[in-house]
């Protein structure tokens, strides 16, 4: 596979050498010179210090978080994982990397750190190339290319080591011997007969041996401690058995473990029903008979512990947690992988799991050491979610012999490849078949364990007594069995129970809410817990058995659960819910600042105003950009639109040109009339609509959304391009302006899509729905009318014929002006003229078309609102005229119910930025080319800042919060953004948006058909619009002669 040929240097690394010579060679090294007893027993005070290490880190954590309930939040997954790592970097290569109090270089170990977590990950990633060579070409995803990457990162990383081992012990300074010491010596002038020299053999399964021994007991613990956290009464029934064997006044070591048979049954349990490898994978090298089936040579066979370790005809109640059966009726049962294969968690045969002994120690001393420690508990005392990650290893995909049982580390047993024909249960199986052993269902099989999927420790007290791990039982073999048994399954289980040993007993551990944890296991090379182990710790033992270090790291934002592969957290921001809400319900879980991933991006969202202040006062360079996505690059003319290009010479100069040629308050002021003769008709033509409509009650139904929408798009038409398309009274032909108007509905909408390509890259070549055509073709389109606009105008220019200046017009003489001006090279004057000016409709129409229909929808939700702004109107204006713009400053009820709505519905719901630079952002780190969120809606809504936040009241802006605005001087409300890239058309925005809401009230009494209220569901876009029509019955309550 893919992934063991370049991350297991060519098949170099023991754990995937195919078998041979060179394998058995480098088994016996393993087996007799590094994992051996003897070695483990010298090597055992690295395990036992790490584990009360950890216990005493995470004392101080208590310390540090203990807000005086006497219990704190700990996510015990990566506890487990720093551990487990720790010990095993530290017997292998004399190196401790991770949790506080890490020794050497934090470069180093960052980099480190940053290379095991991919290396961990990419292991379990089966690639398409794997089942279909021949598409190996398209890498779909980047997966070789990243296996590629993290091999050679790990092999500098190893050569780094061995050039230091080698150091050491040229000069002398060797003290205690690691593994690559070991190796160092045992390899020197020996010759294995094989294509590898020394130094690779050294290092691979060097490395080997770390993703060995630390992802298993990882996984383990996670599942054991999920299944005690489940299972309360075996919980408290081993720290009983550690208050009784160890005490409470110094912390559990190795030489307590053989007295806490309970504790080695919950072990035990585990491992039955989460063995870490789920499926044990096979490659039939020859053809075979199996059950009486022939299997072909070269065929895969995936062996299923969990079904194997859940057979009801092995085990009572299989599914069930149960570790008493360990205790009683399979007390005899072991996991050595070579007697029981009703339980082979570590896997059996040639290759069992060489590590299982060490496994099993670390499991227990951890296990034992956090348990004597610390009182756990969930959160609430919720369940813990059990749900599995899909993977090489079976994880826990949401937040510990029976945890062996049933959470192997590795569910499917490692591939192995049959080299002769056999017959196997009947079956023949042919020479090159693919073996794989699915341990998870060997060790849940019904038939041999009662209530096979129950985690029931008290199994292996009982009727499982006998029964271990060491692949010797073959119902129980999560670390396999035979010639292939994991060479470390004696350091694996010492390590586990020293681990959980140490846990339990030092600390009280309980979920939030006390729920279930949740057992979703993710994908992967072992059985890893998908979803983070959050539990509550308490310490259970004198202070002074806990230390006091701790190193200083660089601090990320909170990372929101969910992601799925490649496309991260896009799911849930395509759920039922729009992506504001379902961001601002994530705000309310991981806080005001956390990170998200949407395909290759990491992002981060922000939902409260200090920290939007904080970045828009210190970092406003930094986030000065706009995102670069499809929609933007091809209908913006590869962001030469200024709303949409990046940061730099050229935005400043256009934004320049805008700012003080086109939406000053001066230009502004020169075409008032076009906006207010465009309301006055609009007015007029709704009157007529009216009077053309109108029932026996003197009212006619309206929609209102297409008539906002035409207003707004013929007020910005006429003061950019002199056009005006879009209701009665056109000038110029119906078939133009429908071509614009079927051309920029489109280009509105599809301005707001956000496609694949954008999450991830190397997909775009699907275009899934056709969406990146119709943009190029919509696009197209676009030009095509703006070109012919541009063509009117140059040549009423060349004529003198130009009476009036619309925005076309400056834009024309301006930037022939500044064709030479070397900020604006890249684009030429045409280009530059006609995206510029589709920018500002754009901008212009769309921004006022929505917040129009959400003023009126409110105050028709709220009818004691829409009287109050009608008395104001019938006061400063009367009833004999239409309003006009001189009126507006009087309006000041009309205003607040603009800003509130502004308030509750800002036109972007979320701003979109990118970060250029690494900046610090509310005490974390944020990386250069991080995509960045404001969640306006949920800053806006801030309860700390708005009383009633989801009520509509006006009132608030005439009394409380009368000093705040709109135009991005009060972080707490910024409708139409801050800092360098606020909106420039704020002041005709809120212009246009007065006089239309002012003219509509004044000229109109409006309702709802049967006085229903209006439904106010949103629809996803680039702007939040309404999702269903507004229809309303209007009926005029000026004279008629008011209306012309």
């Amino acid at each position: 596979m893919i992934a063991a040929e370049h991350l297991g240097f060519n098949y170099a690394m023991a754990g995937v050498a195919p078998y041979g010579s060179y394998w058995r060679e480098m088994r016996k090294i393993i087996n007799f010179a590094l994992l051996s007893n003897r070695r483990l027993e010298i090597l055992k005070q690295v395990r036992v210090s790490e584990a009360q290490v950890s216990v005493k880190e995470l004392y101080k954590t208590w310390s540090k978080r203990n807000n005086g309930s006497g219990h704190v939040l700990v996510e015990m997954k990566q506890w487990f994982g720093d551990l487990t790592l720790n010990v095993i970097v530290r017997m292998v290569a004399g190196k401790r990397y991770f949790g506080s109090g890490a020794k050497g270089d934090d470069k180093e170990a960052r980099r480190c750190q940053r290379a095991m977590r991919e290396w961990f990950h990419l292991l379990g990633v089966f690639a398409l190339k794997d089942a279909v060579p021949f598409l190996g070409f398209l890498d779909l995803g980047g997966h070789e290319k990243a296996v590629k990457e993290t091999a050679k990162e790990l092999e500098s990383i190893a050569s780094e080591w061995l050039k230091e081992h080698k150091q050491k012990r040229a000069s002398g300074g060797a003290k205690d011997q690691d593994f690559m010491d070991v190796l160092l010596s045992l390899l020197e002038g020996t010759n294995l007969a094989s294509e590898f020299d020394v130094d690779t053999i050294n290092k691979a399964n060097c490395l080997s041996m770390i993703t060995g021994g630390s992802d298993t007991p990882k996984v383990t613990l996670t599942w054991i401690l999920s299944l005690l956290l489940n299972n309360l009464h075996w919980l408290r029934k081993v720290q009983e058995e550690l208050d009784i064997h160890v005490g409470k006044e110094r912390l559990v070591n190795e030489s307590d473990l053989s007295k806490l048979e309970c504790l080695q049954a919950v072990v035990k349990e585990t491992l039955r029903l989460h063995p870490p490898v789920l499926l044990f994978p096979r490659f039939c090298t020859d053809e075979i008979i199996v059950s009486g089936y022939h299997v072909p040579r070269d065929s895969w066979i995936f062996l299923n512990l969990w079904k194997i370790q859940t057979d009801p005809r092995v085990w009572s109640d299989p599914l069930e947690f149960m570790p008493e059966r360990f205790l009683t009726t399979n007390k005899d049962f072991d996991v050595g992988g070579d007697q029981y294969f009703e339980l082979i968690p570590f896997g059996f045969g040639r290759r069992v799991c060489p590590g299982m002994s060490f496994g099993l120690q670390m499991v227990h001393v951890t296990l034992a050491s956090l348990l004597q420690a610390f009182d756990i508990s969930t959160p609430s005392n919720a369940m813990v979610d059990m749900t599995e990650g899909a993977g090489l290893s079976n994880m826990k995909a949401t937040a510990l012999d029976e945890s062996l049982r049933l959470y192997p580390a590795g569910p499917l047993s490692g591939a192995r490849e049959f080299t002769e024909d056999c017959t196997i249960g009947g079956y023949h199986v042919p020479k090159g078949t693919r073996l794989i052993v699915n341990l998870w269902k060997i060790q849940t099989a019904p038939q041999f364990w009662f209530d096979p999927l129950e985690f029931k420790p008290e199994r292996f007290v009982t009727g499982h007594l006998d029964v271990d791990v060491k692949g010797q039982h073959f119902e129980l073999i999560p670390f396999g069995a035979c010639r292939r048994l994991c060479p470390g399954i004696n350091f694996g289980p010492q390590t586990t129970h020293l681990v959980l040993a140490l846990l339990l007993h030092a600390f009280d551990i309980w979920t939030p809410s006390n729920e279930p944890v949740d057992m979703t296991g993710s994908p992967g090379l072992t059985n890893i817990k998908a979803t983070p182990l959050e539990v509550l710790v308490k310490p259970r033992s004198s202070p002074n058995l806990y230390p006091s270090r701790i190193a200083k790291s660089k601090n990320y934002a909170p990372i929101a659960r969910g992601a799925w592969p490649i496309i991260g957290h896009l799911p849930l921001l395509r759920g039922p819910k729009l992506p504001h809400l379902t961001l601002g319900d994530m705000a309310e879980k991981y806080g005001p600042i956390y990170a998200i991933r949407l395909g290759v991006h990491p992002a981060l969202v922000v939902s409260s105003w200090e920290i939007l202040k904080e970045i828009f006062t210190n970092h406003d360079v930094a986030v000065a950009s706009r995102l670069k996505v499809t929609s933007a690059k091809h209908m913006s003319y590869d962001y030469a639109m200024f709303g949409f290009s990046p940061y730099g010479p050229y935005w400043r100069e256009m934004r320049k040109i805008v700012n003080l040629e086109l939406l000053s308050n001066h230009k502004l002021e020169l075409l008032k009339h076009v906006r207010v003769s465009e309301v006055e008709t609009s007015l007029k033509e709704l009157y007529k609509l009216w009077a053309e409509k109108k029932d026996s009650s003197n009212r006619a139904l309206v929609e209102m959304k297409q008539w906002f929408g035409d207003l707004a798009l013929n007020v910005i038409f006429r003061m950019v391009a002199g056009k005006r398309y879009f209701g009665t009274g056109l000038k110029g032909h119906d078939k133009e302006a429908r071509r614009c108007q079927r051309a920029l509905r489109e280009w509105f909408h599809l301005l707001g899509v956000f496609v694949l390509k954008d999450a991830v890259p190397l997909l775009g070549f699907l275009d899934l729905g056709g969406q990146e055509k119709a943009m190029k073709e919509t696009a197209k389109e676009m030009d095509s009318i703006a070109s012919e606009w541009l063509k009117e105008h140059k040549q009423k220019k060349t004529l003198g014929e130009v009476k009036e200046k619309d925005f076309m017009d400056v834009l024309l003489s301006l930037v022939e002006a500044e064709s030479t001006n070397p900020n604006l090279s890249g684009w030429n004057v045409d280009t530059i003229t006609k995206t510029t000016c589709l920018n500002l409709i754009g901008g212009g129409s769309d921004t006022t078309k929505v917040t129009l229909i959400w003023a009126l929808s409110l105050l028709l939700n709220n009818r004691h609102c829409l009287k109050k702004v009608q008395e104001e109107l019938d006061i400063h204006v009367g009833k004999e005229r239409l309003v006009n713009d001189s009126d507006l400053s009087n309006l000041i009820y009309l205003q607040a119910v603009v800003k509130e709505t502004l308030r509750l519905y800002p036109p972007a719901l979320l701003f979109p930025r990118l970060c250029t630079q690494d900046i610090t952002l509310n005490g974390y780190h944020v990386s250069k080319g991080t995509w960045i969120f404001l969640n306006l809606w949920k800053i806006q809504t801030d309860p700390r800042v708005w009383s009633d936040p989801y009520e509509f009241k006006p009132e608030r802006f005439l009394s409380s919060h009368k000093e705040v605005d709109v135009r991005g001087r009060h972080f707490e409300m910024i409708p139409f953004g801050c800092g360098r890239r606020v909106c420039p058309g704020i002041s005709f925005g809120l212009q246009v948006l007065n006089l239309t809401l002012a003219g509509l009230l004044h000229g109109f009494d409006i309702s709802t058909p049967s006085n229903a209220r209006v439904d106010m569901t949103e629809s996803p876009g680039l702007t939040s619009i309404k999702a269903t029509p507004l229809e309303v019955l209007i009926t005029p309550r000026l004279s008629p002669n008011s209306y012309g």
